[in-house]
């Protein structure tokens, strides 16, 4: 895992010092970005799926969100980040009950 000064350094390196257009507006659009995923966290109210009536209805719930994002849709908008919060529950649930490794 990078340092606190590390990230900083990268952080700068790309998006320029602290108080500068440029980084000005990606830390805007992180505090966004995080506040999403604090809403639809919240209203998910799911940490993970645990079993197969949850692993369902996240499938389901992704395959109604897919048509809704495409690549012009913003990192923090809702379905996007309801759609990459699900996916990853969906993946991790399949990764620890379906593993091709169990075939």
């Amino acid at each position: 895992m990078k340092s606190q000064r590390e990230i900083e350094e990268m952080v700068s390196y790309h998006y320029g010092k602290e108080g500068t257009p440029k980084r000005v507006k990606f830390e805007k659009e992180v505090k966004a970005y995080r506040e999403m995923i604090e809403k639809v966290s919240a209203r998910l109210n799911i940490d993970k799926v645990e079993n197969e009536i949850q692993y369902e209805w996240a499938i389901n719930r992704v395959e109604e969100l897919l048509p809704l994002v495409n690549d012009d849709t913003l990192l923090c908008e809702e379905n996007s980040v309801e759609l990459e919060i699900l996916s990853i529950m969906v993946s991790n649930y399949s990764d620890n009950h379906y593993s091709i490794l169990d075939l």
